[in-house]
């Protein structure tokens, strides 16, 4: 059983560091989770961790699956008929009741970036800088990562903290709490986040898109697009290396672009 080390997908799935604890003399016929996961728990496994198991000889990237019942107990004592070992592997979840990727998954490519539509890096980074600049600090039962994540989870897929309280075993106020802490302390980021404003050169392209909204049903005519969506009218500016350069936004959809491009209602530059 290896313990106390972690995933790496540098190049092949690896099981880094710790140490390997031998078991000897197992009952193949009786064997079940429960036995496997008091095995563990011998060596440091907890609540939240996770047990995965490979196939001596074989991959480690094409064999491992997880364990979590008898069912797949019984579907590992298969092979140990063929090998009479197998390798069993803990990965430790120092964050347990949160959704959010601390390490390699060895069931998913890149859980992070399939999350939080984000990289692993550029998520650190951000956790980085809502910490520094943005002021957003741990409390006692939720970190800034989890707190970014769950506001990074909101953005990417329009979830309700209704729909949440699952996936992170969070209240939904807790959620929506947190949410708005996150966004209070990137709205600070906008020194670093955006550009100071700049006259646009000829040398760039100009158009439009409709970003549907919610408005108040007495105020919908007015923001009714020919699309008939109740959208915003959004005008971009991006220069001949695809950067967006200038963003003017909030016109209602019923105005049309030589009108909004006339008088800017909102403004924003982009780094």
């Amino acid at each position: 059983m290896h313990h106390g080390g972690s995933f790496s997908k540098e190049d092949a799935l690896s099981y880094d560091g710790g140490e390997v604890c031998l078991f000897r003399n197992i009952e193949k016929d009786v064997m079940s989770y429960f036995h496997v996961v008091q095995l563990a728990k011998s060596v440091g496994f907890k609540d939240g961790d996770t047990l995965f198991y490979g196939i001596p000889g074989r991959s480690l990237e094409a064999t491992i699956d997880q364990l979590i019942d008898d069912a797949s107990v019984s579907e590992m004592m298969k092979y140990a008929d063929q090998t009479n070992f197998l390798e069993i592997y803990i990965k430790y979840n120092e964050h347990y009741g949160s959704n959010y990727p601390t390490d390699a998954d060895p069931s998913q490519p890149d859980t992070i970036t399939e999350q939080l539509r984000m990289d692993r890096r550029c998520f650190w980074n951000l956790c980085s800088l809502v910490k520094d600049i943005g002021g957003l600090r741990d409390t006692r039962n939720v970190s800034v990562e989890e707190m970014v994540a769950m506001f990074l989870h909101v953005l990417a897929y329009d979830e309700k903290s209704r729909s949440m309280r699952a996936d992170y075993q969070r209240s939904q106020e807790t959620i929506s709490r947190y949410f708005n802490n996150v966004l209070g302390a990137i709205l600070k980021l906008w020194r670093v986040l955006l550009k100071t404003p700049q006259p646009i050169s000829n040398n760039c392209a100009l158009d439009g898109t409709y970003i549907k909204v919610r408005v108040p049903a007495v105020d919908k005519p007015r923001y009714r697009s020919r699309k008939n969506d109740v959208a915003i009218n959004v005008l971009g500016a991006c220069t001949p290396d695809m950067q967006f350069i200038y963003v003017l936004a909030g016109w209602e959809g019923s105005a049309v672009m030589p009108l909004a491009s006339q008088k800017p209602y909102t403004q924003l530059y982009i780094s």
